[in-house]
């Protein structure tokens, strides 16, 4: 009898493990992620700007995941801007300004600039946004700061990774949400679905993101569905073609547009 009640109650832990595994791989229930909005949203006929203003006009318009775009400054500290030349630096030479000079600066001559500080300093204030990081270089250094330096929003920063590495890295350094951007990988990789869905499988991943030309690819997203966890397109702001992508089965889409009806 007891040998049977332990292996009841051995095939109820494995049960439960899954259930748990599956809930986090396939996720919340609500529909706040279907529209992730890039590098803050448009705002003023501007996209990507990264800029306080733009991030305080998506979360006006009701969105809670908002990717941002970092760099680094020249003394290594990260900032939110997509192109250098985006910042309106009179003495702007080509190379990287200081944090001190990117702070007294804006972005296309008005908008408010922001390091990671800020961005942090919103989101205590803000307690159900959630910022996806867009960090083309140094993110693992990157996640390092969050690690050390804002602990506390360690659960609300979605970081994207670029590779097996960095994925790595993010998981040994206890970050809930990872979602693992196919856009650095060679097409070989990017389009060997059989290695993808097998990683997803035995990696906790919050999702895949990838271009949405991937998905003219016959069979690509059919097969991407097997990995049992999100996937995500970029960057796609027509409304038809952002159904026609929740039809195939993508739960979210990358996109400037801040509403949505």
């Amino acid at each position: 009898m007891l040998k049977r009640i332990m292996c009841i109650i051995f095939s109820l832990t494995v049960f439960l493990a899954a259930m748990s595994f599956s809930a986090f791989a396939v996720g919340e229930t609500d529909k706040s992620h279907d529209y992730i909005i890039h590098g803050g949203g448009k705002y003023k006929g501007h996209a990507a700007t990264n800029s306080l203003d733009a991030l305080e006009n998506a979360y006006a318009a009701g969105n809670r995941y908002i990717e941002l775009d970092f760099n680094f400054t020249h003394d290594l500290r990260p900032v939110c801007i997509h192109d250098w030349n985006y910042l309106s630096y009179s003495g702007y030479d080509g190379k990287r300004p200081t944090l001190k000079e990117f702070s007294q600066n804006t972005v296309y001559s008005s908008f408010k600039s922001m390091t990671l500080e800020d961005v942090a300093d919103y989101m205590r204030k803000h307690k159900d946004l959630y910022i996806i990081t867009d960090v083309k270089d140094l993110n693992i250094y990157f996640m390092g700061i969050i690690q050390r330096e804002f602990p506390d929003l360690r659960n609300r920063f979605i970081v994207q990774v670029y590779s097996e590495i960095e994925y790595s890295f993010a998981s040994r350094m206890k970050f809930d949400k990872i979602i693992f951007s196919l856009y650095k990988l060679d097409w070989n990789s990017k389009t060997n679905t059989n290695r993808l869905v097998e990683f997803a499988k035995n990696h906790r991943l919050y999702g895949y993101t990838f271009p949405s030309s991937l998905c003219d690819i016959d069979g690509y997203v059919d097969k991407m569905l097997e990995s049992n966890t999100r996937l995500f397109v970029h960057t796609v702001n027509d409304k038809s073609e952002q159904q026609k992508y929740f039809d195939m089965g993508i739960s979210g889409v990358y996109t400037d547009n801040v509403t949505h009806n």
